[in-house]
């Protein structure tokens, strides 16, 4: 028996119908377990990126502050000068 048109995808046979409705559904899955994956992936990555974005933070905040002191030192050493050179 030959599937008669009737304005849904072309097809009057129910068996068909239900065939093609499952393979979209298992590819609708296929498609969604794909996404889960690269989404577990992408979270992976971001957390590393969030770590390592953290150890630039502190280490600019580390030498920020080295910086700070070396300025602080040498304030101190133009001070020092000044005093040498008004006596």
């Amino acid at each position: 028996m030959e599937p008669r048109y009737n304005g849904w995808m072309g097809i009057d046979n129910i068996d068909e119908r239900l065939e093609r409705l499952t393979r979209s559904a298992e590819t609708l899955l296929a498609v969604a377990a794909k996404h889960d994956t690269q989404i577990a992936a992408n979270s992976s990555a971001i957390n590393d990126l969030r770590i390592l974005w953290n150890d630039i933070a502190q280490s600019i905040a580390r030498l920020v502050h080295t910086a700070e002191l070396h300025d602080r030192r040498l304030d101190n050493h133009d001070d020092r000068l000044d005093n040498l050179e008004g006596t």
